[in-house]
């Protein structure tokens, strides 16, 4: 309540005021009763008054009106004339003629004539009409008219009595609402006036006086007895403070050692993982190497045995990943590295899952909003990971059919809504809560086809990018798994300068102006196995294989390779420690050196590449990828009847194509690893084609990507032609 400010007025004058209000309310409305009923009563007393006045005229001016005797009946009116309030009097003949008046020579009212017995209302007067009779037939009628002074003289002698009155009352009222309220406010007063000395100066011993027993008393004396608890509490809290340095260096103690505790549980946890990731992918290293080669076989026996090792290897490879991704979940060490990325970057999931669906008659398409924005911030690689693993999924549950992936934007809450669509054997309803369960499989004819963690590991880290997993399915009819990903606002005129510009966001990448010629390759291998698989994987290049990065060490300074496999974790001198003197030494300090490396933890590569490797392989390594990388630095196969060190020489047309593709994959804004693929293919192309080399050199250089990719597709089509010819 704020009326006329109200709710800022003491108790006192809230007090006084309601009295007074309530005060005023009843006399006024006592008051208006009292008038009222007066002028009811003075009117009935003139209303009976008139009627009587004039059945007695009447009844006098009968034989007059019987004898037409009109000076007879104006004589008997005329003594109307003694009453001041009578204006006007007429007898008046059934015709409605005047038969006799009088008039008041004031009065200048019309001479209407009314008929009907009663008492008419006007303005400015009051009528009584009554029916003159003889021998019980009307032979006339008289009327009397009266002004309304009487009522309004007593209309104003009442208004000014109950104004005195009224006055009076109220005065009287505010009197005794000015002593009596005391009653209440002085306690109250009392109390507040205690509190405000308590919180000023702190002393709980003050008491505040009890003045009544009733509810203001009940409420001091529940003061005095929360200034008492208080009191109380003060005297313990002393006590304890007098002992609180003793209780803080005591729990300061056990916390630092619950600190240390969990630290060193934290610290074993990451290394038994870092040492389990390294410890299981070392001998699958070789496990999957041999196998790979052994497929190459002609003996179709050796090669189907071969093709079966590789699978379940790739198999154990996969479960071995998943047991150390939900490891890495639960020990909080999935980390999400949100960036800008072009969103046509997602739609390269369909080159990379085209292996998993490849043989089977499954229609597999992929769909992105033509409404998404060009550029988003996430996490490029755990979305495709998402992707994969439900993808994945679909495939093993589809023998035929469908499986659609779609891409979503939703402006409203700024987020990507991803959904994976099959048209496979479905979940039962009883299994849908369960399916993101770890180590959970629903079906029992598809068991040991998966770890049963991909889902589990997909909804974890779907929830570290801001988003939500969800399942929709129909048993018999096929599944839909969704999710969605929070990709924030759209970025700033400078980000997305920064990204038509070319700028790298992807993974460190050597650089340098001249390419590297064919050389020989140092490798650091301590494990026997592993050292076999190099020497097959790396027939027809010039190469050596040491034990440790001592020998390394020792080899690099005697005579400079033009590239070197280092493996991490060796005896004597380990991968890093020998980087370090690596680059310590300056006529060592551009040797491209490449971590060959059983740490595939999250973070691995990134720890590696900041320690000074140019680049990164995880064990095990697939014979491709070793390839790729080393035409990736300039490294090729020596030639027989050369030297180990010969000079560039041009690209076949097969490798020209081989090159030209894998630029047409190359992200634009990859800039470094385009700028480096032109100057390899520019230093080995023929004269033929070197002109068009270096116009798509000119073109990335103005960055003009629609016309580069498109002149990486003409020369696709001609080393495709020329490739079929005989």
């Amino acid at each position: 309540m704020n009326l006329f400010g109200f709710d800022r007025l003491s108790i006192r004058q809230k007090l006084t005021r309601i009295i007074m209000s309530v005060s005023a309310s009843v006399l006024i409305l006592a008051s208006v009763g009292f008038v009222v009923y007066d002028v009811s009563t003075t009117r009935t007393a003139l209303e009976d008054e008139l009627t009587v006045l004039a059945t007695m005229t009447g009844d006098n001016c009968q034989a007059a009106l019987q004898f037409d005797d009109a000076a007879g009946a104006r004589e008997v009116l005329s003594s109307l004339g003694r009453k001041r309030t009578v204006l006007h009097a007429a007898v008046l003949k059934p015709s409605s003629d005047v038969f006799a008046e009088y008039r008041r020579t004031d009065f200048t009212g019309s001479n209407d004539s009314l008929f009907g017995d009663g008492t008419f209302w006007f303005e400015d007067h009051v009528t009584a009409v009554r029916t003159i009779s003889a021998f019980e037939k009307p032979i006339g009628a008289i009327l009397i008219r009266s002004d309304l002074s009487p009522i309004n003289d007593k209309l104003r002698q009442d208004l000014f009595t109950v104004g005195v009155l009224l006055i009076g009352a109220l005065l009287a009222a505010l009197l005794l609402a000015s002593r009596l309220q005391r009653a209440i406010t002085g306690p109250i007063a009392d109390l507040a006036e205690t509190a405000r000395s308590v919180s000023e100066t702190k002393d709980y011993n003050v008491q505040a006086p009890v003045h009544h027993n009733d509810e203001i008393g009940n409420l001091t004396r529940a003061f005095n007895e929360m200034l008492g608890e208080i009191r109380g509490r003060e005297n313990k809290l002393q006590t304890y403070q007098n002992h609180l340095e003793e209780l803080v260096s005591e729990r300061t103690k056990e916390l630092e050692s619950a600190k240390e505790e969990a630290e060193k549980a934290n610290r074993l946890k990451s290394q038994f993982l870092a040492n389990m990731s390294h410890e299981l992918r070392t001998p699958m290293n070789s496990i999957l190497g041999f196998s790979n080669l052994l497929t190459k076989s002609e003996d179709s026996k050796v090669k189907d045995f071969a093709e079966t090792i590789s699978r379940s290897g790739k198999r154990l490879m996969k479960l071995i990943d998943d047991v150390l991704d939900l490891a890495k979940v639960e020990a909080g060490k999935v980390r999400i590295q949100k960036e800008f990325f072009r969103t046509k970057n997602l739609q390269s999931i369909r080159e990379t899952l085209e292996p998993l669906w490849r043989g089977k008659p499954i229609e597999f398409s992929v769909e992105f909003d033509e409404h998404l924005p060009p550029v988003i911030c996430s996490d490029e690689n755990k979305i495709i990971q998402i992707l994969t693993n439900l993808v994945s999924n679909a495939i093993k549950f589809t023998s035929k059919g469908f499986i659609r992936i779609r891409c979503n934007y939703r402006p409203d809450d700024h987020a990507l809504q991803f959904t994976v669509q099959d048209s496979g054997i479905g979940i039962k309803p009883e299994h849908l809560e369960s399916v993101f369960e770890e180590f959970y499989q629903i079906d029992s004819k598809h068991r040991g086809m998966g770890s049963g963690l991909g889902l589990a590991i997909s909804k974890q880290i779907v929830r570290a990018l801001g988003g939500r997993i969800w399942v929709e399915s129909e048993f018999g009819s096929g599944t839909t798994f969704g999710f969605t990903v929070d990709v924030g606002e759209q970025p700033s005129e400078e980000v997305l300068q920064s990204l038509e510009a070319g700028a790298d966001t992807g993974s460190a990448v050597f650089e340098s102006e001249e390419v590297r010629s064919v050389g020989w390759i140092l490798i650091a291998e301590d494990e026997p196995a592993n050292q076999k698989l190099f020497h097959e994987l790396l027939r027809g290049f010039t190469y050596t294989i040491v034990e440790n990065g001592q020998q390394a060490l020792d080899i690099c300074r005697r005579e400079k390779p033009a590239l070197v496999l280092m493996d991490v974790m060796m005896p004597v001198l380990n991968g890093e420690e020998a980087l370090h003197r690596i680059r310590s030494d300056e006529s060592l300090k551009d040797l491209t050196v490449i971590a060959i490396t059983a740490k595939a933890m999250l973070g691995d590569k990134e720890h590696l590449i900041r320690a000074g490797f140019d680049d990164y392989l995880a064990k095990p390594v697939d014979d491709r990828a070793l390839l790729s990388i080393l035409h990736k630095y300039g490294v090729t196969r020596s030639q027989p009847g050369k030297s180990a060190m010969p000079t560039v020489k041009p690209l076949e047309d097969e490798e020209m194509e081989a090159r030209l593709r894998e630029l047409r994959k190359t992200k634009f804004f990859q800039s470094k690893e385009i700028k480096q693929s032109l100057e390899v293919l520019l230093s080995r192309a023929t004269n033929e084609h070197r002109p068009k080399i270096e116009a798509l050199l000119a073109k990335f250089r103005k960055r003009e990507e629609d016309g580069f990719y498109r002149d990486v597709d003409d020369l696709l089509r001609h080393y495709s032609s020329g490739s079929e010819k005989p």
